[in-house]
């Protein structure tokens, strides 16, 4: 994924304190089916947890977490607290305008010893605002339930 959206084209905005991003409509899945099953497509409507809908979650995801959180907004799909890190960690993707990697793990206590690398990959709308952000996760370790 990190090659993939490094060779998409990025819009120029108007404001040059900001950072040029792919546009979503550039985003084409079928360029990268093999990860499908590891990606997470999450809408931004507003900058707080309930504005952060799941629009996506592929099956390894689910088969990992344990739970099909698709349809849900961030707060509906985890408790207050994990729901609060989980945004803040996709607030700074948006307002960086820039990927992110991490690794922690599985934000499920019943899970929690699945270790996930996760990349966070930004997306604009025409305007220039951030309005997906793409997350690939990958097991640590080949401990997927």
């Amino acid at each position: 994924m990190a090659s993939y959206y490094a060779d998409l084209p990025k819009l120029e905005v108007e404001q040059d304190l900001l950072s040029p991003l792919p546009q979503w409509s550039d985003f084409n899945p079928l360029d990268v089916h093999k990860i499908l099953p590891w990606t997470m497509v999450i809408q931004r409507d507003a900058a707080n947890p309930s504005g952060h809908i799941i629009k996506l979650e592929g099956e390894k995801i689910i088969e990992a977490s344990g739970v099909n959180s698709m349809g849900q907004s961030l707060s509906e799909a985890f408790s207050p607290e994990m729901a609060e890190i989980k945004w803040q960690e996709m607030e700074d993707v948006a307002q960086q305008r820039s990927v992110s990697y991490t690794q922690s793990p599985v934000p499920r206590a019943d899970r929690s010893f699945i270790d996930l690398y996760r990349g966070c990959f930004p997306f604009c709308d025409a305007q220039g605002a951030v309005c997906r952000l793409v997350v690939i996760v990958a097991p640590v370790k080949d401990v997927v339930l």
